[in-house]
């Protein structure tokens, strides 16, 4: 298999925790690789005791990295957004900092991400950052 010059942290969701209605709103811009940019589409909002379920599109290699981040201004390698053309990855961005990473597996070219969101009173309110890379 070869992976295509795809971007890491290509798009982020934003996310607003709650114990009934969560906001969320998408952010950044996916970069081109072997196939059109990567979308990420919110199918089941983050809500406090739920699972939280994104669809990743246009996969070159049916597979990624989701980051959980939880800051979108600064990360290890410095201040968000950041370019990443040093690390040879062209126009792309990172808009998350990469606090907790996970492998995805997809097919025919989308992919499936879910997480648990436990039942944590203190995370009503607060904001989690997820990249697809």
């Amino acid at each position: 298999m070869q992976l295509s010059p795809s971007c890491l942290f290509s798009l982020a969701l934003s996310a607003t925790l709650a114990a009934q209605t969560p906001r969320y709103t998408i952010f950044g811009d996916g970069c081109v690789g072997s196939m059109p940019k990567s979308r990420l589409s919110l199918v089941i909002p983050p809500a406090i005791g739920s699972t939280l379920t994104v669809e990743i599109t246009n996969l070159p290699a049916n597979l990624g990295f989701m980051m959980t981040g939880f800051s979108n201004t600064a990360s290890p390698f410095g201040p968000l957004p950041l370019t990443l053309a040093p690390f040879g990855m062209g126009p792309c961005v990172a808009y998350v900092s990469p606090d907790a990473t996970m492998l995805v597996l997809g097919s025919l070219n989308r992919a499936t991400y879910t997480l648990q969101l436990p039942v944590i009173p203190s995370l009503v309110g607060g904001t989690g950052l997820w990249s697809w890379s």
